[in-house]
């Protein structure tokens, strides 16, 4: 054995740049192997981190956004300490305090501290801006709890926030520094999804440095959270009553008032069965399939490389060991030997591979938190759930490697007797040909078709995945509304009304964010919204090119008993008993308005231009949006409008604050397809359901003394010179919690939806911009390797007065044949992968519409065709609709870098093949 050993590394120490070239192949393809499996678990906990799918079945997948911890105890004591730390089942715990709440009168928040960085990070917050407090006098406070409370501010101002005790009583108020802004991304299903209800018992919005929180008067809370791993996977009945016995214990020692669930993986506390497929749906997107198709394709293009390389080195061994039988080795021995440099080239090249993986795919995280800001998910310590329907990175790169490996090396381990009485075909130069005619023989010593065809498929399949990864995330070319990423992302430009905010170029929007409704006739809490004199400075600022303003109004017709009126008044029945008569309407019918607004003056300027009458008096103008209207021009109505406040004990829950009945002459009814020429106005008009529009200016809506006259709605666009900070300093100026207003210039908006694409762009430059460039690698290590096996035969042509410059020229004619005829094959394989997912898009089509002619949908043939329709739209990935992009450009591109990158190694190897010496 030890003889043996000496053999094998006598012969590679002599080929070293062939093992060398073999060992990089392995390298370069495990590590990217393992980047994109990999990736595919960090994708994944991304989209589990982010909320973007949450389950409440008992068995499936479910995180509500509250960090990284599974389990909380609430106000507990430090003797549970001890036992979360000897427990089998706690991994790490953490502290968080809570003292109270601090803000403003109308809104007050949790406030508290965290005793290091890794427990607000198990709290599951992220910063938008700037870092936790870490002196004394700093906060870190939510996005949305400080727009709630009124400030429009950044990172360094200071604000004055009044501090309350557990009980909510003002106890003081407090100069603070700003030092971080908690990210508040809206997808969670946690505090900053509910506009104003952000505040968590014990998780605090407002936080403090530990030295400015009284550590005594404070509520300890502990976090923990569970191991993970295999022990989850094995998770069953009795592990689990084990466990609840000792959250049982937990509670009796902590003395705690309360325990809560966290949301980093509640899939832990379920038995060891795999999800199902309805329950993989909830996670497993279209995206995580992508990514674990590139995945397996990787693994091919590996295996391809990888043996290509061993096709090449493996003849010119056996060369070898025919010497050492020749010599009287004995054949078991000299399998035996080969056996040992495949187990050896397959450690060492897995080892070093994996070692390679680990770095670059760290550096690869850490590149993309420092320099994209995105969160940092590890593949290695993903949740049980995710563990269960993704490849262990490690483990399909060590049976990728001996499964390809083995493929490579089985056919001479098995007829490796046959190989050594093989001495192989007559030399190719064993005739001397003229000088005219030696090009020629450069094709005979790379005749080798087993070869071509393996390096023909391995770049075909570089060209399709690439250009696959580019058709799936590329936004350009679609027209279809279900493609997710237009969707998705889109969705950060829309307003209130659903414009969105490009196509109608609006700077910015100061929009209401009340959602309080009551049924029956009355508007509550009048103080939401900016009054005349704040629309006012806003329009006269001098920073806008136009201000437009309005607000909803509920408004009510009033006609007698069986007076004749229009169909397109409805009779509002929306009552209690006694209520019609407690409004004073007893003797009256009352019709619904289906769309009243109050408006400014700019936009009341922009109907009178298209108006055939002037606004009288207590005028308004109706606009007709689907052609009709319930009024004439001139025709005087009665109208009704009132507003309330909640209370319990009044009649009906609340009582009337104010109530007016007016008449108003409508002066003129104008279509919408007037305003065609003011495209936002149009835009916004066409965006309400009624037929009809009641505009009221704000002159009408005071002189008839109108409940709602504050303005809900802005949508303005800058002058040439304005910039968001004007903007935000204006409406600073006049804010306040109790307006319900927030504030977005585009430039949020773009903040946004970047951060958002960024996400994208980042993750798919990373793996598939591995794959082209390891791809390149494992390839010219393949040429290279091939050129430098040939390198007696092409010295024998050189000594026979063939020019270096013939030689190189030969060589690369030679070698540049099959990345031709792959970019030729790749353009039909693209095609056909285009024609196969338009054909799968097209039969989801008609599944669906078989599904919508079902008369029962909750049957049994509807809940299967259903489900087809889901598994076919991730597995193929309809929605995405990748046959309409355009992505012949790319891959022409493609196909010239990837040409010019081979010719250049090819001309350079081949010109080092020839200027080396003759060996003996």
């Amino acid at each position: 054995m030890k003889n043996d050993l000496l053999l094998i590394l006598k012969y590679w120490s002599q080929h070293k740049r062939q093992a060398a070239s073999l060992l990089l192949i392995f390298v370069v393809l495990a590590a990217y192997m393992f980047i994109s499996f990999s990736m595919v678990r960090t994708e994944l906990r991304r989209i589990y981190f982010d909320g973007y799918y949450t389950s409440t079945s008992a068995t499936g997948y479910y995180n509500n956004g509250n960090g990284a911890y599974n389990n909380a105890l609430y106000d507990a004591s430090d003797e549970v300490i001890p036992l979360l730390e000897k427990s089998e089942f706690v991994s790490e715990y953490e502290k968080v305090y809570v003292s109270g709440y601090a803000g403003t009168d109308s809104y007050n928040y949790t406030m508290g501290a965290y005793p290091n960085e890794n427990a607000a990070s198990m709290a599951g917050f992220k910063l938008r801006d700037g870092f936790m407090p870490q002196k004394t006098g700093e906060i870190a406070i939510s996005e949305l709890a400080l727009e709630n409370m009124g400030y429009n501010v950044a990172v360094g101002d200071e604000i004055n926030i009044y501090l309350y005790d557990h009980n909510r009583i003002k106890i003081g108020s407090k100069t603070v520094k700003i030092a971080g802004i908690i990210k508040d991304n809206g997808t969670n299903t946690h505090w900053d999804t509910n506009t104003k209800a952000i505040a968590n018992e014990y998780e605090p919005v407002v936080i403090f440095n530990i030295n400015d929180i009284e550590l005594g008067g404070s509520k300890q809370h502990i976090m923990f959270r569970l191991v993970n791993g295999d022990k989850t996977a094995l998770w069953n009945e009795e592990t689990e009553n084990k466990y609840l016995d000792f959250l049982t214990e937990c509670l009796q020692v902590s003395k705690c008032n309360g325990y809560g669930i966290g949301g980093y993986d509640s899939s832990f506390l379920v038995y060891g069965a795999k999800p199902t497929e309805a329950e993989d749906a909830y996670l497993k997107s279209e995206k995580s399939y992508f990514y674990q198709y590139s995945g397996i394709g990787a693994a091919i293009l590996m295996m391809i490389t990888l043996s290509c390389a061993l096709l090449v080195i493996l003849p010119e061994r056996m060369r070898s060991f025919r010497l050492l039988w020749q010599i009287g080795c004995p054949i078991w021995r000299l399998r035996r030997m080969l056996i040992m440099e495949w187990l050896a080239f397959t450690i060492v090249g897995t080892v070093a591979g994996l070692l390679v993986a680990v770095v670059g795919y760290e550096a690869l995280l850490q590149m993309q938190h420092f320099a994209f800001g995105l969160d940092v998910y590890r593949s290695y310590d993903a949740e049980w759930g995710i563990l269960q329907i993704t490849f262990e990175p490690f483990s399909a790169v060590v049976a990728s490697v001996v499964i390809s490996s083995f493929a490579a090396y089985i056919v001479p381990c098995i007829g490796f007797k046959k190989l050594l009485h093989n001495k192989g075909k007559k030399s190719q130069l064993s005739f001397l040909p003229s000088p005219k005619r030696m090009s020629g023989c450069i094709a005979k010593i790379f005749r080798s078709p087993e070869i071509k065809a393996l390096q023909l498929i391995s770049l075909v399949l570089v060209f399709t995945l690439t250009c696959s990864a580019y058709m799936f995330f590329s936004v350009n070319g679609k027209d279809s509304w279900s493609n997710p990423q237009i969707t998705e992302q889109g969705k950060f430009y829309i307003t209130n009304l659903n414009l969105d905010r490009r196509d109608c170029d609006i700077d910015c929007t100061i929009e209401d964010v009340y959602t309080n409704f009551q049924p029956g006739l009355l508007d509550l809490d009048m103080s939401s919204g900016y009054s005349y004199s704040e629309e006012q400075l806003i329009t006269n600022s001098g920073l806008f090119k136009f201000c437009y303003a309005w607000a909803d109004v509920r408004m009510f017709a009033l006609y007698s008993k069986d007076e004749k009126v229009s169909g397109l008044l409805n009779l509002h029945t929306d009552y209690a008993d006694g209520e019609q008569e407690w409004y004073g309407l007893s003797d009256k019918d009352v019709y619904q308005m289906d769309g009243a607004i109050v408006v400014n003056g700019a936009f009341l300027k922009e109907i009178e231009a298209v108006s055939e009458n002037e606004l009288s008096g207590n005028g308004v103008y109706v606009i007709t949006v689907k052609g009709g209207s319930p009024f004439k021009a001139g025709e005087k109505v009665s109208m009704f409008s009132a507003s309330a406040s909640k209370d319990e004990t009044a009649q009906f829950g609340y009582h009337i604050d104010d109530r007016c009945e007016f008449d108003v002459e409508v002066s003129d009814i104008v279509n919408v397809g007037k305003l065609k020429n003011n495209e936002l106005l149009f835009a916004i008009l066409s965006q309400f359901s009624s037929d009809y529009i009641v505009v009221i200016p704000y002159a009408t809506a005071q002189e008839v003394a109108l409940p709602r006259q504050n303005f809900e709605q802005f949508y303005m666009q800058y002058n040439d010179t304005t910039t968001d900070e004007q903007v935000k300093q204006l409406v600073r100026s006049f804010h306040t919690p109790d307006t319900f207003m927030a504030t977005t210039t585009i430039s949020d908006c773009d903040r946004v939806y970047y951060e958002a694409m960024l996400k994208e762009l980042v993750i798919v430059f990373t793996v598939f911009g591995l794959l082209l460039i390891l791809s390149l690698i494992g390839y010219t290590q393949t040429l290279k390797l091939q050129i430098i096996q040939r390198k007696k035969q092409i010295q024998i042509l050189r000594s026979l007065g063939m020019s270096c410059k013939a030689v190189k020229k030969a060589l690369f004619k030679e070698l540049i044949k099959i990345p031709i005829i792959s970019g030729i094959v790749s353009v039909s394989v693209i095609a056909v992968v285009q024609k196969f997912l338009h054909f799968k898009h097209d039969e989801c089509e008609v599944m669906t519409e078989q599904l919508y002619q079902m008369f029962d949908s909750t049957s049994e043939e509807a809940i299967r065709l259903n489900a087809s329709i889901i598994k076919q739209q991730k597995y193929f990935m309809t929605n995405y609709e990748m046959w309409k992009v355009p992505v012949w450009g790319l891959f022409a591109f493609l196909f010239v870098v990837v040409m010019i990158v081979i010719g250049i190694i090819i001309w350079n190897v081949a010109g080092k093949a020839v200027q080396s010496k003759m060996e003996d």
